[in-house]
């Protein structure tokens, strides 16, 4: 199947097929997609998909990663009950189906699993788990989970820690998708990520989630590269950021830039030689702090003299 020639329906079924064998990881992550279409979305973003690694491991059949996901929600399953764990699917889709574009959804899932760990968690500690519904009152703020130990009671609110920084992290899962996407048709697929830098720090910019337009450019920006091949190339996002007040959001112009680089030559040097070369540069470096630790001591205890050493 060519992701790039497929439209939604061949995606289900290819996706239904792989997840014989695992059906909680297939109720459970699988009707996400069914329920995105069921709203008239287009075609474009099948691709997308593959971008998020549950549904990358369904599409690729990933044997390993898909038993541990159905390990771990099985596991969950039994801790708090089929019945409140249908509940927790159908939040799950709930949450998803009011976001867009699909990269959004991948943080979606990323806070379900939270929900999932400290279910396992608790669970595993002999502790009984309960679910806090959700409430219907506008702006009023619940946690997620009550645990119920021998002696207490605790209220326990589920958050993942998303990374900091959306452009990157999107370029690395949108390249991993091109890679096992591509491979039938590209003999050098190989698109070294750490070649590609932003004019800012997304780590420090409050970069809120991407839009559509943002993530289009990416990947047109890593096709280019791949496909192509230059020496140096460059592309401008215009991403919200957020501002002093949380309700307030700035548009901001982000420039990724790629420069090629020649890959190093192997070193014919033996280990001895290297080994030889390091402890040559550590006893230059020991000298050093010698004289160094040396200058110190004589200027805080004879300051007179230490112009004389």
């Amino acid at each position: 199947m060519n992701i790039f020639e497929t439209d939604h329906r061949d995606l289900l079924q290819r996706l239904y097929n792989s997840g014989k064998g695992y059906p909680l990881v297939t109720s459970t992550y699988i009707p996400i997609v069914e329920n995105y279409y069921k709203k008239g979305a287009r075609n474009d973003y099948i691709c997308d998909w593959l971008c998020i690694p549950h549904f990358e491991f369904l599409y690729c059949s990933s044997t390993e990663q898909l038993l541990a996901l159905e390990n771990e929600i099985q596991l969950v399953s039994k801790a708090i009950g089929n019945e409140e764990f249908n509940k927790l699917q159908r939040k799950l889709i709930r949450g998803c189906s009011k976001v867009t574009p699909i990269n959004s959804i991948h943080n979606k899932i990323l806070d379900f699993r939270s929900e999932l760990i400290a279910i396992k968690h608790y669970s595993e500690k002999g502790d009984k788990v309960q679910q806090i519904p959700t409430s219907n009152k506008k702006n009023e703020l619940r946690p997620d989970l009550k645990v119920l130990k021998a002696n207490e009671t605790l209220a326990v609110e589920c958050k993942f820690v998303h990374g900091s920084r959306p452009i990157t992290q999107y370029l690395q899962r949108y390249n991993r998708m091109l890679s096992f996407c591509w491979e039938p048709y590209i003999k050098s697929k190989r698109f070294l990520i750490n070649k590609v830098y932003c004019d800012i720090n997304e780590s420090k910019s409050n970069i809120l989630p991407l839009s559509l337009d943002n993530t289009n450019e990416i990947k047109q920006f890593a096709q280019k590269i791949i496909l192509d091949n230059p020496d140096e190339y460059s592309t401008t996002l215009v991403c919200k950021i957020r501002g002093e007040s949380e309700k307030k959001s700035i548009p901001q112009s982000i420039t990724l830039s790629y420069e090629k680089q020649e890959e190093l030559p192997s070193d014919p040097s033996t280990i001895c030689s290297q080994a030889n070369f390091i402890s040559t540069e550590l006893d230059s470096l020991r000298i050093y702090l010698d004289r160094l630790r040396n200058d110190r001591i004589i200027r805080q205890f004879y300051p007179a003299f230490a112009d004389t050493f």
